[in-house]
């Protein structure tokens, strides 16, 4: 298992869960970013206490949702391009 699993809370995808080795392979053989990627490009936006990531294949495309917790108890969502590591989406829940 690779830390990029070991920080994350759960991962699941669409309707069925992917394991950890699963996801893992993607990451090795080069089809999506990894998590600890993410975390080192966009440590301000993914600080604070994650809740939950979701790995999902929207419209043939890979999208990591993070949904976060800051200190203040504000919960963001934020959703990256899971193959390119690009910012998508940062939605605040009010």
């Amino acid at each position: 298992m690779t830390t990029s699993l070991q920080i994350a809370p759960s991962f699941s995808w669409a309707d069925s869960r992917l394991s950890s080795q699963q996801i893992n392979q993607m990451v090795e053989r080069g089809e999506l970013i990894s998590v600890v990627s993410l975390q080192e490009r966009y440590p301000a936006l993914l600080g604070g206490r994650w809740l939950d990531i979701e790995l999902e294949q929207e419209h043939q495309h890979w999208i990591y949702e993070f949904e976060i917790i800051n200190e203040q108890g504000v919960v963001t969502e934020i959703e990256f391009d899971a193959v390119t590591g690009e910012l998508l989406n940062v939605e605040v829940d009010d």
